[in-house]
């Protein structure tokens, strides 16, 4: 008799539907998938995952009272499924914004049905972010993690994190990694193409900023680099391509590009990227930057092997310890250090990585197909599972 498995508060497409298509390969697992418009790719697609749309639109910029109405629809659809489905297993990933009701309220009537609940962390520090209400969101992790039976997070970082702030988690945490992005286009654009639908000269060294625009990804620092190097070369264009998460942020970012007097290094698309777009920014650049000042896990390094493009980061998180081989997909660099970014985005330009750039990418792609494959990922999931229902047994 096979597993089935409820996906529930799915996360980002690009990693839910990379999940789902490595646990499609699993032959006894039955799975119901509750998502979104955003999801509805995966309806049809796999005929061992049944979609239920149960989010329906996420327009953030649907009027109030229609937002408050999709919550309640929402709500009133979890819990008529969490009190009638027949799936032994539940695997939750976010939460909505109302902690107590997801992570207390639904996880108990599950328990009290039965259902084992698997969950994966996706960012240890979700709990810690609003200092105001530390001690409240402290408290609903910890009952959080007591009731589910077991977590899943990405990395080695992450899974000493977690075990630093809930020592009780120890026997029921796995590292499993994220994988490669499946869901953006890839059309083998060349790069000479690229950088002419982005008019960007044949000639210029450039790095690439991509995603979310937030405080903690140190956007700030790279763009001081970025000032100490047009000193010496100024053949350099900062790509910064991602929407404005924190307003008073990007301000900030936008006045001290202006004081640095860097607008002609400086190419900006200030907004969210659909998949069939993203390509051409990968494509165009030389190499992808992630001045992050924390991180427990992130999609845009494996997006950015996806396409092939090498990595300078901050030697934060599994950056160093995992997700880059020095001079072989990247380099790592000193966390703030704008002086030690400076001479590593220097050093790159003069690497035999950037020398060899055409075929280093086809090595990096290749690389990362094996290590970020998602079969295998699914398949470490799936064992997961059985993980749970034999423990029951």
């Amino acid at each position: 008799m096979g597993i089935k498995v409820s996906i529930i508060y799915p996360v980002e497409p690009s990693y839910i539907i990379g999940l789902l298509d490595g646990l499609s390969k699993v032959p006894d697992l039955q799975i119901e998938f509750l998502g979104s418009d955003r999801s509805e790719i995966v309806r049809n697609k796999y005929s061992n995952i049944k979609f239920i749309n149960i989010r329906g639109s996420q327009d953030p910029n649907t009027p109030f009272l229609n937002k408050l109405l999709r919550i309640f629809k929402f709500y009133l659809q979890l819990f008529k499924y969490v009190l009638l489905s027949d799936t032994q297993i539940y695997h939750l990933h976010f939460p909505n914004k109302f902690l107590f009701l997801d992570f207390i309220i639904i996880n108990l009537i599950l328990k009290i049905r039965s259902k084992k609940l698997v969950y994966t962390a996706h960012n240890i520090d979700y709990n810690l972010r609003d200092k105001k209400q530390n001690l409240y969101k402290t408290l609903i992790f910890k009952i959080h993690y007591k009731i589910v039976d077991k977590i899943i997070v990405h990395n080695r970082h992450s899974y000493r994190i977690l075990l630093k702030t809930y020592p009780f988690t120890y026997n029921k945490v796995s590292i499993i990694r994220i994988g490669l992005n499946i869901v953006a286009a890839k059309t083998n654009l060349s790069k000479t193409e690229a950088r002419r639908m982005l008019d960007i000269k044949p000639t210029a060294k450039v790095l690439l900023f991509f995603g979310g625009i937030n405080p903690y990804k140190g956007l700030e620092i790279l763009i001081q680099a970025l000032a100490n190097i047009v000193k010496v070369d100024r053949n350099y264009l900062l790509l910064i391509v991602g929407s404005p998460r924190d307003k008073e942020y990007f301000n900030k970012v936008l006045h001290l590009i202006e004081y640095l007097n860097l607008k002609e290094y400086v190419k900006g698309f200030y907004q969210f990227i659909p998949d069939d777009e993203i390509e051409k920014y990968f494509s165009a650049s030389d190499c992808c930057v992630l001045p992050y000042k924390y991180i427990f896990q992130s999609g845009v390094h494996v997006l950015s092997y996806s396409f092939g493009l090498p990595i300078i980061a901050s030697d934060i998180g599994s950056f160093k310890e995992e997700d880059i081989i020095e001079g072989i997909t990247g380099f790592t660099f000193q966390a703030g250090n704008i002086l030690d970014l400076t001479s590593k985005i220097q050093f790159y330009f003069n690497s035999k990585l950037f020398d060899n750039l055409d075929n280093n990418r086809d090595n990096i792609i290749n690389w990362a197909k094996e290590i970020y494959s998602w079969d295998k990922i699914g398949l470490n999931t799936y064992n997961i599972y059985k993980e749970v229902i034999e423990y029951e047994r």
